[in-house]
């Protein structure tokens, strides 16, 4: 029992330095929700990440990570569609992870809607 009470000291400073010291991030991305156009311009802006360089920045659409080989913004803080079309309506969210591996934080999601012409699939007879 002893023994037990010579820890509680160090777990409880070793707690309240992780509670002061380590930055909490939390952010956002601008708009929350958008309703577009099919064939228009979508940007979706990180607000408020994790500004220390020791971060890198992905784009996910539907929980999926965007290609930067297609689309150089998907590794930034700002996403740029430059001709979205309606596959690409959903969810988006931008997760920044620290270079060391040690935090992986995502922001909130945002939602994105097309709205697109109707389209005949099937000539009539």
């Amino acid at each position: 029992m002893a023994g037990g009470r010579c820890w509680k000291p160090l777990l409880l400073a070793l707690l309240v330095a992780a509670l002061c010291c380590e930055q909490v991030l939390a952010f956002s991305v601008s708009p929350a929700t958008t309703t577009v156009s099919e064939l228009s311009q979508v940007v979706l802006q990180g607000m408020n990440p994790p500004e220390d360089a020791t971060y890198a920045f992905q784009w996910l659409h539907d929980g999926a990570p965007l290609d930067p080989d297609v689309n150089p913004s998907a590794a930034s803080q700002v996403l740029v569609i430059e001709t979205i079309l309606a596959n690409e309506a959903g969810t988006y969210v931008l997760r920044a992870t620290a270079t060391n591996g040690n935090a992986v934080v995502d922001s909130s999601p945002a939602t994105v809607m097309v709205n697109f012409a109707p389209r005949i699939l099937q000539q009539p007879p």
